[in-house]
């Protein structure tokens, strides 16, 4: 699990949390903070001490979201990423669910789900296929690759789990 943040703490309690709530267990949490100027590095740091799943890292700061996203996943070590910000939330079956269905099916480069809107304070605020809808039609995914990797599309980052093998 990749969770990228930069003064992120108001959130940042809850997001670990839920990656840690996982009713899959065989997981491990490479956070990378991006020299934020909040807590969030001490609490990240924190929840290592008691979670030897969490490796913390600390980046120099002035870098793309991107760059920080790869540098992270340079250092995950698991057959899946997943990427989970900071100001997200998981549901405690998530990752069960998708790497049960990856390991059914090893031809599957990628899963992704719908998920829910919350606002600051956690109130529900739709779907995200509501806003924006997947294609009816499974055909329709391999002309609209292209389409997915440069422009908003409705796959969100926080539903996504990837194959790390080729």
């Amino acid at each position: 699990v990749l969770m990228n943040c930069l003064n992120g703490a108001r959130y940042l309690t809850d997001a670990i949390a839920s990656v840690q709530a996982q009713t899959y267990r065989d997981w491990e949490l490479i956070f990378w903070d991006d020299d934020s100027t909040d807590d969030s590095w001490a609490r990240a740091t924190q929840a290592a001490q008691t979670d030897p799943r969490i490796r913390c890292f600390l980046g120099e700061g002035g870098q793309s979201l991107g760059m920080s996203r790869r540098l992270a996943t340079n250092l995950a070590r698991g057959a899946y990423l997943a990427i989970l910000d900071c100001d997200d939330l998981w549901y405690s079956d998530k990752l069960a669910r998708q790497v049960a269905f990856m390991d059914a099916h090893p031809s599957v480069a990628f899963t992704f789900s719908d998920c829910d809107f919350i606002d600051a304070e956690g109130a529900p605020r739709g779907l995200a296929f509501v806003r924006t809808p997947p294609p009816a039609n499974e055909a329709m995914y391999q002309v609209l690759y292209r389409g997915l990797l440069t422009s908003p599309n409705f796959m969100l980052c926080p539903t996504l789990l990837f194959r790390t093998e080729d």
